[in-house]
C-alpha cells in the first residue's frame, strides 16, 4: 500500500508558484460555513446557545488554517493570515467564554433540582448567579456580533480574492 501511496504522490502535480491556490477551494469553504453560522446567530435563528457554539467550531477552523498558511506565506499574505488568525482567535475566545457561561448555567438550574450534587448554592444564590451569567453572555454575544461582522463581513468570492491579492 505504501509503495502504490508513493507512486501516486510523485503524479501530483503541485503549481510552480507558492500561494494559497492549492488550498482555495477547502478555504473558501471553512469561511462560508463561518459566515453562514455568524448570519444565523446574529438573525437568531435556531437555539441560541447551540448557534453559538456551533460558530465557534467554524471560527476556530478559520483560524488553525490561517495559521497553518502563515507559516508557509511571507510578506504580505503572511501579514494577512496572521491578522486573519488572530481575529479569528480572539472571537473564539469570546465564544468559548460565552459557551463556558451557558454550561454553567445549565448545571446551576439542574443543581435546583438535584440535591446529590458536589455542591450546592442556595435558591437566592442561585438567582444572583444566574442573573450575572445572564448579563455576561448578554455582553458577550453583542461583542461577538460585532467581531463576528469585522471577520465575515466579505462574501466569500471578495474574502478569497483580498487573500489571493496578499
Amino acid at each position: 500500500e505504501l509503495s502504490a501511496f508513493r507512486w501516486r504522490v510523485a503524479a501530483w502535480s503541485l503549481p510552480a508558484s507558492p500561494g494559497i491556490e492549492l488550498v482555495d477551494a477547502e478555504l473558501a469553504h471553512l469561511y462560508r460555513q463561518g459566515r453562514a453560522r455568524w448570519l444565523r446567530v446574529a438573525r437568531g435563528k435556531g437555539e441560541r446557545t447551540l448557534a453559538m457554539h456551533m460558530w465557534r467550531k467554524r471560527v476556530k477552523d478559520l483560524r488553525y488554517a490561517a495559521e497553518m498558511l502563515e507559516r508557509r506565506g511571507s510578506g504580505g499574505s503572511a501579514a494577512r493570515l496572521h491578522t486573519l488568525a488572530a481575529r479569528a482567535d480572539d472571537l473564539g475566545e469570546l465564544l468559548g467564554e460565552e459557551h463556558d457561561l451557558a454550561v454553567l448555567a445549565q448545571h446551576l438550574r439542574a443543581e435546583a433540582h438535584d440535591r446529590d450534587g458536589l455542591w450546592h448554592a442556595g435558591r437566592g444564590t442561585r438567582g444572583v448567579l444566574l442573573q450575572a451569567i445572564a448579563r455576561r453572555r448578554r455582553k458577550l454575544r453583542r461583542l461577538a456580533l460585532r467581531k463576528g461582522e469585522r471577520l465575515y463581513a466579505r462574501k466569500p468570492n471578495g474574502f478569497m480574492r483580498r487573500l489571493r491579492r496578499a
